[in-house]
């Protein structure tokens, strides 16, 4: 059963200051980038939960393409454990 996936308050600011900078250069491709972005990380850490390196501490760090996830999980309770990005 897959694990369920938390994006944290702070990472919607991040989003948009990425997708921002993309659509400086390229305005249609700013969210579609940002979507499979969310996706991407989304689907590896249900599927993976430990994926990545560890750094400490229970931080992990992904990376998907040049952008580089710190995360941090915490089980709640069987199956489920939720990550801040």
């Amino acid at each position: 059963m897959p694990f369920v996936v938390k994006l944290a308050e702070a990472v919607d600011g991040e989003l948009l200051e990425i997708s921002d900078f993309i659509a400086l250069d390229n305005p249609s491709r700013a969210d579609t980038f940002i979507r499979d972005l969310v996706e991407h990380f989304q689907k590896v850490l249900s599927e993976f939960p430990e994926s990545g390196r560890l750094v400490k501490n229970g931080i992990r760090q992904i990376s998907h393409k040049k952008y580089t996830a710190f995360i941090h999980s915490r089980r709640v309770s069987k199956p489920y454990t939720f990550f801040t990005l």
